[in-house]
C-alpha cells in the first residue's frame, strides 16, 4: 500500500514540476523520481509489513522506517536542487538505491 501511495505521489509531483518547468524536465525527472519515490516508500513500508506479520521487535522499527525514508527523500531533494548535482548523485544517490534495490 504504501508503494501505490507513493507512485500516486511521484506523479502528482512531477505533473507539477511539468506545469510549471515544461514538458522537458519530464525526461530526466519522470523515470528517476517514480523509482526514487517507490524504493523511498519501502524503507518505511518493510518495518510495516514486518508488523503486520507480527515480527517479535518491528514495532521498534517503525520509527526508524519512516526517519530513513524521509531521509531518503531528503537526500534526493537535494541532489536535485545543488548545483553539483551530477556529483552528489554519483557519489550518494546511486549507491543509495543500489544498496535499497539488493
Amino acid at each position: 500500500m504504501p508503494s501505490a501511495v507513493a507512485l500516486g505521489f511521484a506523479s502528482l509531483e512531477n505533473l507539477s514540476y511539468m506545469i510549471s518547468f515544461g514538458w522537458g524536465v519530464i525526461v530526466l525527472r519522470g523515470p528517476m523520481s517514480t523509482f526514487g519515490h517507490l524504493l523511498f516508500s519501502v524503507v518505511w513500508a518493510y518495518p510495516l509489513a514486518l508488523r503486520k506479520i507480527g515480527r517479535r521487535g518491528a514495532t521498534s522499527l517503525l520509527l526508524l522506517g519512516l526517519v530513513g525514508s524521509v531521509f531518503a527523500h531528503g537526500l534526493y531533494d537535494f541532489v536535485l536542487f545543488t548545483q553539483s548535482w551530477f556529483a552528489l548523485l554519483v557519489f550518494l544517490y546511486l549507491p543509495f538505491l543500489l544498496w535499497c534495490w539488493s
